[in-house]
């Protein structure tokens, strides 16, 4: 590719990106935004409205005047989708979506602990999500898959203590041969729920820190819109933060790691010490847990305040390295409750460094149950998508 080609990509993507983010925007807006000229602006929105990229709109909420209504540019949400799949320790959850983020399709698959997940999604994706797309004449842009994993981009491997893969690895190109014609992009489930914080929030100006409590845990970092070690999780492992020197085994060899103490698989152990225990109609989850506490159930409301011991050591040592302004706290882990966060900021301000303790926020995430899949597909569109070369096959980590 030409030098001059690499301009027009590069100009078409901060297009391109401004439009999916506003929705809805000006030819003169988007110039404004970019400070490239009308004359350029209008070229390269031209191109995407060919190749049915964007779309124009008349802007009705202009009131009636003499001449011309001014003109929209937004996504056109008809034309293209991604397919978004959550890959989790006992389901699959798929997701076809326009690059406007609107859900075209959705499905969960259960799956038992005797069963392949890995050959379960790559069954369904190319003979029930490829096909929907070529029978409603969709140009399938890509193919994202999540994991609760670190996806090493120079081994091309994805590590998992959460997937229960053979000796907790997986080999990404067993994905990609197996999906073939598209290309395919790995994720890490933190990152893509930190992205989506990054675009709802407006916070491309902020340094912030998105923690994700699910089953395991994990933690990514934004500086200034960047995210820091991409979407591999490569940068950080918060969830493998040792909080007990002398605690128990974890399966990434370490010991006392964070995620063991208050990950949501690991729950059931833990309100046991509370005298907390399931029944056969009733699983430990962290929902479970804050319907407890709401009820003033005492055990419930020590082990809450347990839990939010532990993770504020955790947040303690984030805070100390990185320096956050701001914390969100999300996955299954805000179900339980304002007290439980309550909790959190009470410890972090008796054991956290005062100066940086003083000045962060930490609240929890207010996005909904498909942040993880639109942080996903706004990732491999910002990150990955070209409109000028050859992506077909082409396989992307991280």
């Amino acid at each position: 590719m030409s030098a001059q080609q690499e301009i027009r990509e590069a100009n078409l993507k901060r297009i391109f990106r401004i439009i999916l983010t506003e929705k809805s925007v000006s030819r003169a807006q988007i110039a404004h935004k970019t400070k490239l000229t009308k004359t350029t602006v209008s070229s390269l929105v031209e191109e995407l409205l060919d190749r049915h990229f964007v779309e124009e709109r008349i802007d009705s909420t202009v009131p009636n005047k003499i001449g011309r209504k001014p003109i929209q540019i937004i996504p056109d949400s008809s034309r293209s989708a991604i397919i978004v799949i959550s890959w989790r320790s006992r389901s699959v959850l798929c997701t076809i979506l326009s690059i406007s983020s609107s859900i075209l399709f959705e499905q969960t698959l259960p799956y038992s602990e005797k069963e392949d997940g890995s050959a379960l999604l790559i069954s369904y994706c190319n003979n029930t999500l490829i096909p929907f797309t070529k029978d409603r004449n969709l140009n399938l842009l890509g193919i994202c898959i999540i994991v609760p994993a670190i996806v090493n981009r120079t081994q091309k491997k994805i590590h998992s203590t959460v997937l229960h893969f053979p000796n907790n690895k997986l080999s990404a190109h067993i994905l990609s041969e197996k999906i073939p014609f598209h290309p395919l992009t790995i994720l890490n489930d933190t990152a893509c729920l930190g992205y989506a914080e990054l675009l709802n929030s407006r916070l491309q100006k902020q340094n912030f820190s998105y923690v994700n409590l699910n089953s395991g845990v994990g933690a990514v970092f934004f500086e200034k819109g960047k995210m820091l070690g991409g979407a591999g999780a490569m940068a950080t492992q918060f969830g493998h933060l040792s909080i007990y020197r002398d605690g128990r085994q974890c399966p990434c060899g370490g010991r006392g790691c964070l995620e063991q103490e208050i990950g949501e698989m690991n729950l059931t152990k833990k309100a046991a010490q509370f005298g907390i225990h399931p029944t056969k109609k009733q699983p430990i989850t962290f929902a479970y847990i804050g319907k407890l506490v709401a009820e003033q159930h005492k055990a419930a409301q020590d082990l809450v305040r347990c839990l939010a011991k532990d993770l504020a050591y955790g947040l303690s040592n984030l805070i100390a390295l990185c320096n956050p302004q701001l914390i969100i706290l999300g996955g299954s882990g805000v179900k339980l409750g304002e007290t439980y966060l309550k909790n959190i900021t009470e410890e972090l301000h008796m054991i956290g460094f005062k100066e940086f303790v003083s000045k962060v926020q930490i609240k929890f995430s207010t996005l909904g149950d498909s942040a993880e899949t639109l942080g996903a597909s706004r990732y491999f569109m910002d990150e990955y998508f070209t409109f000028t070369r050859d992506m077909s096959s082409a396989l992307y980590l991280g």
